[in-house]
């Protein structure tokens, strides 16, 4: 079932907290019912939809705001490379985000924003650094085994 990103509403908790350091974010939900449910015949091997909801309860995005929704921004692995590549000489992530923008003419055109950019590129770092932790641990008790006859160690890759 596909529902609109505005289903739903915010839950109680996170709006009612006493303890909060920052003021809430603004409301996103708003308890939109349009969602299309799909499911696959057997019988005609086809895609049938099954249930539809077009009734929004709020204003739809104009074509010119849709590169910011969630579902349309995806960060390419050529701007990945480009913002690794600057990087490494010491170009700062939003400086290279200003380049991209410059090279493609508008937010749009990019595809994502400095954000997205930014957590893609965390995730690559803490991908790398789990990586190399294991290598590292790997070494050691290698060498350590090398060292010390009665030391032993086994591990298995899942």
């Amino acid at each position: 079932m596909w529902v609109c990103s505005k289903e739903g509403y915010r839950s109680k908790k996170n709006i009612e907290r006493i303890d909060r350091v920052h003021g809430p974010r603004g409301q996103i939900r708003e308890g939109c019912q349009a969602a299309m449910k799909i499911n696959f015949d057997k019988k005609k091997m086809l895609w049938v939809v099954t249930e539809f909801e077009n009734h929004h309860c709020h204003k739809l995005l104009s074509g010119k705001h849709s590169q910011f929704l969630r579902s349309h921004r995806y960060v390419d692995d050529c701007d990945i490379a480009q913002v690794q590549s600057l990087g490494s000489v010491g170009v700062k992530t939003s400086q290279v985000m200003d380049h991209l923008l410059d090279q493609s003419g508008s937010y749009s055109a990019v595809g994502h924003t400095r954000k997205d950019l930014q957590n893609r590129l965390d995730t690559i770092l803490r991908s790398a650094s789990c990586n190399s932790n294991v290598d590292s641990i790997l070494s050691y008790m290698i060498a350590k085994s090398e060292m010390d006859p009665g030391f032993f160690f086994q591990y298995s890759i899942l």
